[in-house]
């Protein structure tokens, strides 16, 4: 699908132009003192887009309109349903674009309309690279909190403390301005299945007062906000806040993200708009970069490119890249490069790893680095200067120049998203090398069925049971289970020609075929200098999973202590007969992969050059894949020996059938089992 994206350089246009390119699309990317700018910009505009649309077919259109349309309400939340009054040019201007859309929609059959009503948009992109930088002092009342907290402002103005809320502060619906990006893909797909005119609100069902919004910003950031109260400003009204039920039901969409994400992607968005790089990107380097105006001005991560100079020799290295999708054995491969990195060494192909850079055996922190901070809270200190940008860039390029080997191999599953191909080209920009992308991919069904698992007992599930799971992640959008659009990046940033897709199952690559493969793509084989590790990540039976899920929604155990409890769980499956059933029905199976078929085409003749669309060969009732071909400079061996490409997945004692309850004989079991795991000094403790 193409997309036409107008005011794609602007606040919120930028940021959803990053979310149609990252689901795969091609993207081209004061009221009251100039009402006629309003008029001119919102109405005239409005006006010529469908005008062009119709002649060429074209008949899907999503409208940014406004809650401003609204007015002075009547009731709170305010629903899509609510009286349309505006008290300003800007809201009537919306109003009128939202009627004269009404009226084509009725014309004639086939026109697909949603009106998008904002409330308050916020926030930042999470690389810290987009974000709300106008030309004058922003309306944004948190971009004026950050810059008052940076000094550009002398105190931030709170226009009122008397109206009739529970600080005085006038409330607000904030929603981060991801979030609504998000809601402008929805809204697509949406109308890709319904015609007519829609309007539907965007906003999070919640409002923050004034107050709130600075006490948020000072604990998120440990800063002081000077402040002072003034008078308010016409037409301000005490609390508003939206109803956002109809886009939930209608388009599956809900704003995910918190208060706290917002303040710190503000912030981190004002900190580096301050600082602007040593060196200034090439224009026009990658693709990806002309689709999103200003998507790479001012990037932090180029104040390092000539930091470290290129290597003296005219040879140009190769720096393979290994995406490593999640489920697809990523964990054991690290683990492989990481036990073997002295033999692959003396092989020519270095495993750069340091310690805390690289979070475990891949480098999990480089790519999280990249993508912007937000994605290290949960596990570092984020103002920890070992992890700023530059330090992280300057080492990792540094071991790829320094060493003598000609290839050096990165690992990550955190690579797998549409936000990292355009940083990651970043990253190696200035260096001379050549860089090639190995991507395995695996059919949805399986991969469903293996993440849950994996979600489940790792805490990181904490919802319903498996056909929920499934249901959450086919309603998103944005799920990363779609291969098309991390790949599609990869081959604008780097070229399809260095992009090494490979479909993955157990049943094919399974135990050392896996490594096997993976060295074929390398030119290597396997030899006796190189180790097997153990398997890492193993399944558990799904009796035993689902009894897991009980435990983790019991409230009165701490986190330490319900992971201490799945690990001992965990140790059953070698001491116990849990059943491994199978929690996929076959009706479901069909629809997950009925749902990501269309995408799995587009990989499988794009990159596999596949006319026939077929990225996964087997009957969909089979869990084994023959390894195809690939596209890249190196031959791939259509299969691996030992490889048993139709093993089925469903053996006869697998068959499916609805879960039965854990019997109470087996609990008991488990009980004394774990009385006795918990036994201090000969005494048995309490599980």
């Amino acid at each position: 699908m193409k997309v036409l994206l107008t005011g794609g350089a602007g606040y919120i246009g930028s940021h959803a132009a990053t979310v149609l390119i990252e689901a795969g699309l091609d993207a081209a990317g004061e009221s009251f003192d100039a009402p006629l700018d309003y008029y001119a910009n919102n109405v005239e505009g409005a006006i010529g887009v469908p005008r062009a649309m119709a002649p060429a077919g074209i008949r899907t259109l999503v409208f940014s309109s406004s809650a401003s349309v609204y007015g002075h309400h009547r009731y709170i939340p305010l629903d899509d349903g609510h009286p349309t009054e505006p008290v300003n040019p800007y809201a009537r201007s919306k109003l009128h674009v939202e009627e004269m859309l009404w009226v084509l929609a009725n014309s004639g059959p086939g026109w697909r309309i949603a009106c998008l009503r904002y409330f308050n948009a916020a926030g930042a992109h999470p690389s810290g690279i987009i974000g709300e930088n106008p030309r004058g002092a922003p309306n944004n009342p948190i971009s004026r909190i950050a810059r008052t907290a940076l000094g550009e402002l002398p105190h931030l103005n709170i226009f009122g403390n008397d109206y009739r809320t529970a600080d005085g502060t006038a409330v607000r619906d904030y929603i981060h301005v991801m979030d609504l990006a998000g809601g402008h893909l929805a809204a697509l797909n949406y109308l890709m299945e319904h015609t007519g005119w829609h309007a539907v609100n965007l906003g999070t069902d919640k409002g923050y007062s004034v107050m709130e919004l600075i006490g948020t910003f000072e604990r998120a950031r440990g800063v002081s906000v000077p402040r002072q109260v003034v008078t308010r400003r016409a037409g301000d009204v005490a609390a508003c806040h939206a109803d956002v039920e109809k886009a939930a039901t209608e388009f599956g969409w809900r704003a995910t993200r918190t208060m706290e994400e917002i303040c710190r992607s503000v912030w981190r968005f004002q900190k580096k708009r301050r600082v602007p790089p040593s060196v200034d990107p090439r224009p026009g380097r990658f693709e990806t970069e002309k689709a999103v105006a200003g998507y790479f001005d001012y990037f932090p991560l180029l104040q390092c490119r000539k930091s470290v100079p290129d290597p003296a020799s005219t040879t140009k290295k190769t720096v393979v890249v290994h995406v490593g999708t999640s489920k697809t054995g990523s964990t054991s491969l690290q683990t492989f490069f990481h036990n073997n990195r002295e033999a692959l060494r003396v092989r020519g192909v270095a495993y750069p790893s340091d310690g805390a850079y690289y979070h475990g055996n891949g480098h999990h922190v480089l790519a999280r680095v990249i993508k912007g901070k937000e994605y290290l809270y949960h596990w570092i200190d984020p103002e920890d200067p070992a992890y700023s940008e530059e330090r992280c860039i300057r080492q990792i390029r540094r071991h790829i120049l320094d060493n003598p080997c000609p290839v050096a191999l990165l690992s990550a599953e955190e690579f797998w998203h549409p936000m990292v191909p355009p940083l990651l080209g970043a990253v190696f920009d200035g260096l001379d090398v050549r860089c090639r992308i190995i991507a395995y991919v695996r059919r949805q069904d399986q991969w469903l069925l293996s993440d849950f698992n994996q979600r489940v007992k790792t805490l990181g599930y904490h919802g319903g049971g498996f056909e929920d799971f499934v249901r959450e992640e086919m309603s998103n959008p944005n799920s990363f289970y779609r291969h098309y659009p991390v790949l599609s990046g990869f081959a604008r940033v780097f070229g399809k020609q260095n992009v090494t897709v490979r479909v993955f199952e157990r049943s094919a690559l399974g135990g050392g075929a896996l490594f096997q493969d993976f060295l074929s793509l390398l030119g290597q084989t396997m030899g006796p200098d190189l180790a097997i590790p153990e398997s890492e990540n193993t399944s558990i039976p799904w009796e035993l999973i689902y009894l897991i899920q009980q435990f983790n929604s019991y409230s009165g155990l701490g986190v330490g202590e319900r992971l201490a409890l799945n690990r001992q769980l965990r140790q059953l499956t070698s001491r116990m007969d849990f059943h491994d059933l199978d929690p996929l029905s076959p009706e479901l199976r069909r629809e997950i992969l009925s749902h990501y078929r269309a995408d799995n085409a587009l990989v499988a003749r794009e990159f596999l050059g596949r006319e026939d669309g077929r990225l996964f060969t087997c009957p969909e009732n089979r869990d084994s894949e023959v390894s195809g071909a690939s596209t890249g400079p190196h031959p791939v061996p259509a299969s691996v020996p030992g490889a048993d490409p139709v093993r089925e997945a469903h053996s006869p004692d697998r068959t499916w059938r609805q879960p039965p309850p854990v019997s109470l004989d087996k609990l008991a079991k488990i009980a004394v089992y774990l009385w006795r795991a918990n036994e201090v000094d000969g005494q048995p403790g309490t599980p």
